[in-house]
């Protein structure tokens, strides 16, 4: 296992990335404080990571305030007596476009996710130095590298993110502690799915009939929450020792493509055949999930 005897905080847990890292970051041996204000949430991921064999608690500290961070934090190292990593991924907040802009809005997106990470680290720090060093690894987004309408102070927040891990890579350094950032594009997949349905002696199944046609369709395509929490996993795990200040976009190409024009080859050569394609594929996987959860 990757991380056996490391402790992971991982902000933002209770669902989408931040669940799908708790749960890999548990399955790899990490014990897994999950951090979210939607307890509800939390307590079902630690629930299928303990249904899984893992170790995982939760804490409800409100990470746009430092008393909730400290919580956070606090929280971890008096349930498993040290902390290795710290995976700021909790967003919230929501600015509106720049003619209906939100001041309050914009300014919860900037304190969840860049304000946290930069305190939250001040208040890792002591605790990474006295486990012999450390990882973090913050959630930025496809949209800190590109220009997308109507987001203003979320494409501000993720690309201070990552303005933010170049500059703490480069101090934290000599502390033995690394930071880095993912960015996600758009998020869906299905392979939790299946290892919750069926199990994961399920997945090359599902890969060999749905994953890759799913995956493989025209760009633009959605990414799976499990490859994000790889990404992610790599970047904190010693296999990644000599990286730090980098970001591992996660988008399937989605940064670089060009919106205004469209890359299919027959017969899926309209986004409205890509549509039906993937339409088909859903329907198919739905009866292929029903059918073998019959025969179990």
């Amino acid at each position: 296992m990757r991380l056996q005897g490391k402790v992971a905080l991982i902000t933002g847990a209770g669902s989408n990335i931040g669940r799908a890292m708790a749960r890999l970051f548990a399955r790899e041996g990490a014990a897994v404080v999950v951090g979210d204000t939607d307890e509800v949430g939390g307590g079902e991921t630690v629930r299928l990571i303990e249904a899984a064999g893992g170790r995982a608690c939760s804490v409800a500290g409100d990470v746009s305030t430092t008393q909730g961070l400290r919580q956070s934090i606090d929280g971890a190292v008096e349930t498993y007596g040290r902390l290795d990593m710290f995976l700021s991924n909790a967003n919230s907040g929501a600015s509106g476009t720049i003619a209906q802009f939100d001041r309050a809005g914009a300014e919860k997106l900037l304190i969840v996710n860049l304000m946290a990470l930069m305190e939250g680290a001040h208040y890792c720090l002591p605790h990474m130095q006295q486990a012999g060093g450390g990882a973090i690894v913050a959630t930025s987004s496809v949209q800190a590298l590109v220009g997308v309408p109507g987001h203003p102070a979320y494409g501000a927040a993720k690309a201070g993110i990552l303005g933010a891990v170049r500059s703490m890579a480069v101090e934290l350094w000599p502390y033995k502690v690394r930071v880095n950032a993912v960015c996600p594009g758009g998020t869906a997949g299905k392979t939790w799915t299946v290892i919750d349905e069926l199990g994961e002696e399920y997945l090359p199944e599902f890969e060999a009939r749905f994953g890759r046609d799913m995956r493989h369709l025209p760009l633009p395509v959605p990414t799976d929450p499990m490859a994000i929490a790889q990404a992610a996993l790599f970047l904190a795990s010693d296999e990644a020792s000599y990286i730090t200040g980098q970001h591992l976009s996660v988008d399937a190409g989605l940064g670089m493509l060009r919106y205004d024009v469209f890359h299919g080859p027959e017969p899926l050569d309209t986004p409205q055949a890509k549509s039906q394609r993937h339409s088909e594929l859903q329907a198919e996987f739905e009866a292929w999930l029903a059918a073998k959860k019959e025969e179990r």
